[in-house]
């Protein structure tokens, strides 16, 4: 689930789902990188399991040694912050976890620090992996100027897909969403961002429900050969902002 490029591959190849990814469905993931004007700044990464996966994953446990265990107290604790550091570039260090919960469900909400935002590789991966989809640079100024490197990914080989392949799709995705937003510590003063909302820009934020509505935007997505052909998908579906473009600026003060 590694950020943008993941973002296509999994709505664009769900042919390739797995009990794994039906675990993964039950998340809905947030990545929140702020950014100060001299290049520090913090990420807080928040994950939400369903109530539908917390139970499912409850009743997976139930004849382990101490009975069914709660995910959610392994997510706070220190090691597995200290775990996800390492995941999310060179010098980002893990400051806190704390337990979280909502209507949707319960999860972790971890903060990390970074001296240098350009040694920065975002990571949607809760599973501990280390690809990274975005980069960034920085010029110090006033304004400052911060430039997002987003890969796409190339050109893919469509798959066949039939009526129940959408239907498990849907299944194993239900409930699942992701964004990555990055978040200035000052007063935008340019940007050529798509999806901005005061000192936030929000690169990809993809709810599944919505995408796997309809049967058509299902096979659509896996029959589109590139990013630019995803895109003309992704637009149409109402509650997903991702941004098209490969390099975004934003200048701020």
């Amino acid at each position: 689930m590694q950020t943008i490029a993941k973002f296509r591959s999994m709505l664009a190849g769900l042919l390739a789902l797995s009990v794994t990814f039906f675990l993964t469905g039950c998340f809905q993931v947030e990545q929140v990188i702020k950014v100060q004007p001299d290049g520090s700044g913090t990420i807080e990464m928040s994950v939400i399991i369903t109530n539908e996966g917390l139970a499912a994953m409850k009743e997976l446990s139930k004849d382990a040694p101490g009975g069914p265990k709660n995910p959610v107290d392994e997510m706070v604790s220190e090691e597995k912050g200290k775990e996800q550091a390492g995941n999310l570039g060179e010098g980002v260090t893990f400051v806190k976890a704390e337990k979280i919960k909502n209507a949707v469900g319960e999860g972790a909400k971890m903060t990390f620090k970074f001296d240098d935002v350009t040694k920065v590789k975002p990571s949607m991966d809760t599973q501990g992996g280390k690809d990274a989809a975005v980069t960034f640079e920085f010029t110090k100024g006033s304004p400052a100027s911060l430039v997002i490197k987003a890969s796409h990914g190339g050109d893919k080989k469509p798959e066949p897909v039939d009526d129940s392949q959408f239907d498990q799709a849907k299944q194993m995705m239900k409930g699942m969403k992701m964004t990555i937003a990055v978040e200035v510590g000052g007063e935008i003063t340019d940007t050529d961002a798509a999806h901005r909302a005061g000192s936030r820009v929000t690169l990809a934020e993809v709810p599944f429900d919505e995408v796997l509505k309809s049967k058509d935007t299902f096979m659509a997505m896996n029959k589109a050969a590139n990013w630019a052909e995803s895109i003309k998908v992704l637009k149409e579906i109402p509650g997903v902002k991702v941004d098209p473009k490969e390099v975004i600026t934003i200048k701020f003060k």
